[in-house]
C-alpha cells in the first residue's frame, strides 16, 4: 500500500477455484491522476465494446469466440457422466469439476483485466465522458443477446469508467441515447428506424454518409453537452 494510505474497510472473498483474497478500501492522494481536458461521447455496443465520437472504436474482449469450443467439450463430458449416474443411480462428483471451475475463473480474470485496461485508457484521455444508457440488464436476459452481452461485460465497463473518471477529477454522465442512431449528427434530421444489420447509411437531407455507431456517439456527445444545462436529464454512469 502507499505510504499515505488510510485503510477504511476490509473484507474476504473466495473465487471459483477456492482461492481466498482480502479486499481493502483505502484513501490515498499519491494514486490520483489527472485526465486530459477533453470530452467525448461513447456509444456502448455489442459488435464493438464502445465507439467514441472521434471515430475510435474499442473492440470487446471476445473471449467467447476463443474459449467456447473448449467449454462445450467439457460440458459434453459432464453431461455424459450425468446420464451414466442417472442410469445406475450412483451419484457422485462430476468429472473435471475443478478443471471447469478453474477455466471459468481464468475467463473472468481475462475479461476483468481487458476491461480495466480499456476503461483506464478512456479516462486518461478524457475528463468529460458522456456514455449511452444501454439497458445491460435487459440484454443479459435476452435469449439472442445474453451470451454476447455478458461476454463483452458492458455493465462492468460502464461501472469502471464511472468511478475511474471521478478518481481522475472528471466525470462520466449517462445519457439517454434514444434515437441517437437514426438522427443525423450533422443536420439533426430524424430518419425512420434503421435495422441492426445496416452499419452505414446516408442522410437524405444533407447527403452525409454516417457510420452507424460513430453517428450515435456524436449525438450522445451533443446531448451530453445539452444535459449539463439541465442536470435532471442525466445521471452519473454506473449509478
Amino acid at each position: 500500500l502507499p505510504a499515505d494510505a488510510v485503510i477504511k474497510t476490509g473484507s474476504f472473498c473466495q473465487d471459483a477455484q477456492g482461492h481466498w483474497y482480502v479486499n481493502l478500501t483505502f484513501e490515498s492522494d499519491s494514486l490520483n491522476y489527472q485526465s486530459q481536458d477533453r470530452e467525448v461521447g461513447v456509444d456502448p455496443g455489442v459488435k464493438t465494446l464502445a465507439t467514441l465520437s472521434d471515430g475510435e472504436k474499442i473492440i470487446g474482449p471476445k473471449l467467447r469466440e476463443r474459449y467456447l469450443a473448449k467449454i462445450r467439450r467439457l460440458e459434453r463430458t459432464r453431461l455424459s457422466a450425468r446420464r451414466r449416474q442417472a442410469k445406475t443411480r450412483k451419484y457422485g462428483p462430476l468429472p473435471k469439476r475443478k478443471r471447469m471451475a478453474k477455466f471459468h475463473a481464468k475467463v473472468a480474470n481475462a475479461r476483468a483485466d481487458y476491461l480495466h485496461k480499456a476503461s483506464t485508457r478512456l479516462v486518461e484521455k478524457h475528463s468529460k465522458i458522456y456514455i449511452g444508457n444501454v439497458p445491460c440488464k435487459l440484454m443479459n436476459r435476452s435469449r439472442t443477446m445474453a451470451a454476447v452481452s455478458l461476454d463483452a461485460g458492458l455493465g462492468m465497463f460502464k461501472t469502471q469508467v464511472a468511478y475511474k473518471a471521478v478518481r481522475a477529477g472528471g466525470h462520466a454522465i449517462e445519457i439517454n441515447e434514444r434515437d441517437s442512431t437514426r438522427t443525423c449528427s450533422m443536420c439533426l434530421t430524424a430518419h425512420p428506424r434503421i435495422g441492426l444489420r445496416v452499419r452505414e447509411w446516408r442522410c437524405s437531407v444533407c447527403a452525409t454518409v454516417h457510420d452507424r455507431d460513430v453517428n450515435a456517439a456524436r449525438n450522445i456527445l451533443r446531448l451530453g453537452r445539452e444535459a449539463l444545462t439541465h442536470p435532471g436529464d442525466c445521471k452519473v454512469a454506473g449509478a
